[in-house]
């Protein structure tokens, strides 16, 4: 009978720390999972990053880093340069279905791929 209680506690004590640890992790997860990236949607520029900005002449607005150098982007950007030496913080992709819905992935001879909106 002694030897069915300490099991029972045993097995208690595990569930609650694997509930507990299991709790952490899912928080974790949506903590990081969450943070907004170069290339979301926006309205205004504290719906993106730190030290990202709106570019609201996008539709649905798009979070951007303005006048970046190559290897100033975070890890899913890469700096592009447009016209008039203007360069962007731009989502890298390697095809259509890395960006969002209503932008295509462009291989224009950059360092790499990026998204762009569909009809620009």
């Amino acid at each position: 009978m002694r030897q069915q209680r300490q099991t029972a506690l045993l097995f208690r004590s595990f569930c609650s720390r694997t509930f507990w640890l299991i709790l952490f992790v899912a928080i974790a997860a949506l903590l990081t999972g969450c943070e907004p990236q170069i290339g979301d949607r926006c309205g205004d520029s504290a719906d993106c990053a730190s030290g990202a900005t709106c570019d609201r002449t996008v539709e649905g607005g798009f979070c951007t880093i303005e006048d970046c150098r190559p290897g100033d982007c975070p890890s899913e950007a890469v700096c592009i340069e447009f016209a008039r030496h203007e360069s962007f913080c731009m989502r890298s992709c390697d095809d259509d279905d890395d960006c969002r819905r209503d932008h295509v992935c462009i291989d224009d001879g950059q360092e790499h791929p990026y998204c762009f909106a569909a009809d620009g």
